[in-house]
C-alpha cells in the first residue's frame, strides 16, 4: 500500500497500416488512407496512493462506441482488479482516424474488425506498462491560455448557422496542465487539457493523423522530457481557427502553438513544497551566494475517485426526427441497389460513401429509438481528487460554456475539466443555443434545453461531496440500464 502518491506511465502503439480504411467525412473521396501523418497511441497514467488507484487512458481515436468502451474497461478491470469507476477512458476526437465503426461493411471491413479487436489488448498493455513503472511522485496543476480555437457556430448573412470559426462567439481559452514529477523534481509526465475539435484536417486529407493533439504531445515531450497525455476538454462548439484543411501544415502549426503554451505552463508549475537555502559562497570581487533548493514531496493524503450517472431530459420533439432518418435510409438503400444493378464494383468511392452514410443513419436511428424508449439519456461523470485539486470529466461532446461553469462552480482550489469520457455521447449545449434555427450540434442533440444546467448542477454536487466528505462513496447515482 502506497502511503504517498506514486505514478507510472505506459504507452501502446495503435498506428494502423498506411492504407487502412479511414476518415469519417460524408464528402471524402477516398476509401483507404494514403499514409500516416503521425503515430497513433494509447497513453496511460496510473496513480496510486493509500490503497486507492486510478488509470487514465487517452486514445488517438475519434471516439469509442458504448460497446467498445465497455469491452476495454472490462478487460482492464479483469486484468488489474480496478473497478470501472477507477478507469477513465478518453478519446482525443481526431477527425482523421482509421475507421473503427463496428457496422462498417465496405472495403477492408475485416481489417477494421481486426483493428478494433486489438484495442482492448493494447489498452491493457499500456495500463500494465504504467503500473509496472510506479514510483514516488509529486503533482501540480497549472493553467494558461491559447486561442488556436474559436466558436464554431458561424451565422451567414442569410441566417444559416454553419460550422466555421466565429471569433466573436464564446470559447474557453483555458489550457489546463497537470504535471507529475519524480522525487528529484524532473518532469516525468503531464496531462494537457484543451477544448477544441481536432478537425484542422478535413475531407480532402488522405492521411491518418491524430491532428493537432499529436503535435501538441510531440512538442511537449521534446521540450520538457515529460510523457504527455492529451485530453479533449469542452470543445463541443469550438473548432480550430484554421479548419477542414487538406495539408497537415496547419495542423502542425496550431499544434506547435498549443504545445509551446502547454510546455510553458508545465515548466512553471511547482510540485510539492520547496525551500531555497544558501549552499555556499564563492569569494569573488563580490561575494556570490550559491543557493540550493530543498524539495519536500507532497504527501497526497486525500486521493479519491468518484463517479455519478445522471439521467438528462430529452427534447419533446425527438420522435419527429425519425421520419427524416427513415427517408434518408430508404434513399441510401435505393442508391446502393442501383449501384449493384449496374454491376458497379462496391469498392468504388461512390459505393463506399453510400455505405458510410447508411451506417451513420442506422446508428443514429438505433440510438434515437433507445433514447425515445428510455425517455432520457444517461451521461457518466467521473472525478479524481488529489488533495485540493481535481480532474473532472463527463461523457459527451460538451459545449465550452458548460465546462467553464463546472470549473467556476467547483469547490476545489484547482479544477481541470475534460470531456469525451468513455463511450461516445451526444452534443450538449446551453439553452441559449436552442433556437428556431439551431446549429449542427443542437440540431443533432437529443437533449432538452434544460439538460445542460442539470449536468452542471449534478457535476458540482458530485465535486462538493468529494471535497467535503472524507468518507465519500466512490459511486453515486443510478447507472445506465
Amino acid at each position: 500500500m502506497a502511503m504517498r502518491l506514486e505514478a507510472g506511465i505506459g504507452r501502446s502503439d495503435i498506428t494502423p497500416t498506411a492504407n487502412a480504411p479511414s476518415g469519417i467525412w460524408k464528402t471524402q473521396r477516398h476509401i483507404r488512407a494514403e499514409g500516416i501523418h503521425l503515430p497513433l497511441s494509447i497513453t496511460c497514467l496510473w496513480l496510486s496512493c493509500e490503497g486507492h488507484d486510478a488509470a487514465i487512458l487517452s486514445f488517438d481515436l475519434c471516439f469509442l462506441s458504448a460497446a467498445q468502451a465497455s469491452e476495454i474497461a472490462s478487460a482492464i478491470a479483469s486484468s488489474t482488479g480496478l473497478s470501472e469507476t477507477q478507469i477513465f477512458l478518453f478519446s482525443t476526437h481526431t477527425h482523421a482516424p482509421p475507421l473503427t465503426m463496428a457496422s462498417y461493411q465496405g472495403p477492408g471491413a475485416d481489417e477494421v474488425k481486426a483493428y478494433v479487436g486489438e484495442l482492448s489488448g493494447k489498452a491493457v498493455e499500456a495500463v500494465w506498462a504504467a503500473r509496472n513503472s510506479l514510483a514516488p511522485a509529486s503533482v501540480g496543476f497549472g493553467h494558461g491560455a491559447s486561442y488556436i480555437g474559436a466558436n464554431r457556430n458561424y451565422v451567414t448573412n442569410d441566417g444559416r448557422t454553419i460550422v466555421a470559426p466565429n471569433r466573436s462567439g464564446f470559447m474557453d481559452p483555458d489550457v489546463g496542465v497537470i504535471r507529475i514529477d519524480h522525487d528529484d523534481g524532473t518532469p516525468y509526465g503531464c496531462i494537457v487539457s484543451y477544448g477544441c475539435h481536432p478537425h484542422v484536417l478535413g475531407p480532402e486529407n488522405t492521411l491518418i493523423s491524430p491532428d493537432y493533439p499529436g503535435t501538441v504531445r510531440a512538442v511537449v515531450e521534446e521540450l520538457s522530457g515529460a510523457t504527455c497525455i492529451f485530453l479533449q476538454a469542452a470543445g463541443g462548439n469550438v473548432c480550430p481557427v484554421s479548419t477542414f484543411q487538406k495539408d497537415v501544415s496547419e495542423s502542425e502549426r496550431l499544434g506547435r502553438i498549443l504545445g509551446c503554451e502547454a510546455t510553458k505552463i508545465l515548466l512553471e508549475i511547482q510540485t510539492g513544497d520547496t525551500e531555497d537555502v544558501l549552499d555556499h559562497v564563492i569569494e569573488s570581487a563580490a561575494p556570490l551566494g550559491i543557493m540550493k533548493t530543498i524539495r519536500y514531496p507532497e504527501p497526497a493524503m486525500k486521493f479519491r475517485t468518484a463517479a455519478r450517472f445522471v439521467r438528462l431530459p430529452i427534447k419533446n420533439s425527438l420522435t419527429e426526427m425519425r421520419a427524416p432518418l427513415l427517408a434518408e435510409l430508404s434513399e441510401i438503400s435505393a442508391r446502393i441497389k442501383n449501384l449493384e444493378k449496374s454491376n458497379q464494383s462496391m469498392d468504388t468511392v461512390e459505393a463506399n460513401q453510400a455505405d458510410i452514410e447508411r451506417m451513420r443513419a442506422q446508428n443514429t436511428l438505433s440510438a434515437l429509438d433507445k433514447i425515445i424508449e428510455d425517455q432520457s439519456f444517461t451521461l457518466a461523470i467521473k472525478a479524481l481528487r488529489i488533495n485540493q485539486r481535481v480532474l473532472v470529466a463527463t461523457e459527451g461532446e460538451i459545449f465550452a460554456e458548460i465546462g467553464k461553469a463546472i470549473k467556476d462552480g467547483s469547490p476545489f482550489a484547482d479544477t481541470i475539466f475534460a470531456a469525451y469520457l468513455d463511450k461516445t455521447g451526444p452534443y450538449l449545449g446551453p439553452e441559449k443555443y436552442h433556437t428556431d434555427q439551431p446549429g449542427y450540434e443542437i440540431a443533432r442533440s437529443p437533449f432538452a434545453p434544460d439538460a445542460a444546467e442539470i449536468l452542471i448542477s449534478e457535476t458540482i454536487d458530485l465535486l462538493n461531496s468529494l471535497f467535503y466528505d472524507d468518507e465519500f462513496s466512490t459511486l453515486q447515482g443510478t447507472g445506465p440500464e
